[in-house]
């Protein structure tokens, strides 16, 4: 069994007794994720329709079976950090190809947010904090074509072959958005430096006849700073490796401190 962020997932083969031939498979649990379920068996499937996913074996409410894809994911691979932003964004480019279908939920970032806030052990007053922040941060207007949103480019969901072909995988945060949100997922979960904005900007740009509103990344790029260090302060309460998902939390947090939108710092707030 393997172990993710957050799901159970299995690498099963399969023996043909006749043939005495095998096949591996990419197992994935669904049963303690019911809100996220569907979006992530509709989005697999059509991703790989697009050649951009592993194919789909099987799949219901409670396990999803894919094509098991030997090789190594973009996050252990020797690439540059450009090279890795220039695969990374021509897969999501392509991604955002996907027609967008009425069974996949929406993004509400504002509720996304406030669901976080709720799940963790905040004190009364670091609620009431944080609920204000979560206010004072969402007053911009999403106002481009909708796309369907990966949610969570990690170099890890990145799978490269062993003929260095690419495959996005997981999709476990998929919705309905704006391609800016996804950019902005993707600087903030792989802690990327202000330096390497303009290279995203121009691979994505560049493989796309539509323009990135740049000032809308920066917006959602602190929603996207604090919605992972939530996850993460929530996750420790939960695991083992409570430690590694604390330096996580604070990582987003400090990130977000960097943007100056608020007087009182979160690492000092919340950790």
């Amino acid at each position: 069994m393997l172990l993710g962020l957050s799901h159970h997932c299995y690498i099963v083969t399969a023996v043909n007794l006749d043939s005495q031939k095998s096949a591996k498979y990419f197992v994935k649990s669904l049963s303690s994720h019911p809100s996220t379920e569907q979006n992530e068996r509709l989005v697999a499937q059509s991703a790989a329709a697009l050649n951009l996913s592993p194919s789909v074996i099987y799949q219901s409410k409670d396990w999803l079976v894919t094509q098991y894809i030997e090789g190594y994911s973009l996050f252990e691979n020797q690439y540059t950090i450009s090279e890795k932003i220039a695969v990374s964004m021509r897969l999501l480019q392509n991604f955002h190809q996907v027609t967008p279908m009425d069974k996949i939920s929406s993004l509400s970032i504002k509720s996304l947010i406030e669901a976080q806030i709720k799940m963790n052990a905040f004190t009364q007053a670091q609620q009431s904090f944080l609920m204000t922040l979560n206010q004072k941060i969402n007053t911009f207007a999403q106002v481009s074509e909708p796309v369907v949103c990966h949610g969570d480019l990690n170099f890890t969901n990145i799978l490269i072959d062993k003929r260095a072909n690419a495959w996005l995988v997981d999709y476990e945060c998929t919705s309905i958005g704006c391609a800016e949100y996804d950019v902005a997922m993707f600087i903030a979960i792989n802690n990327l430096s202000n330096c390497d904005f303009a290279y995203i900007f121009d691979c994505y740009q560049g493989m796309s006849k539509k323009s990135l509103k740049a000032d809308l990344v920066h917006a959602y790029l602190a929603c996207c700073y604090l919605i992972n260090g939530l996850w993460y302060q929530e996750r420790s309460y939960h695991t083992r490796e409570n430690d590694q998902y604390i330096d996580l939390a604070h990582q987003q947090y400090s990130q977000f401190d960097r943007l100056n939108l608020t007087d009182k710092k979160l690492v000092e707030q919340l950790l």
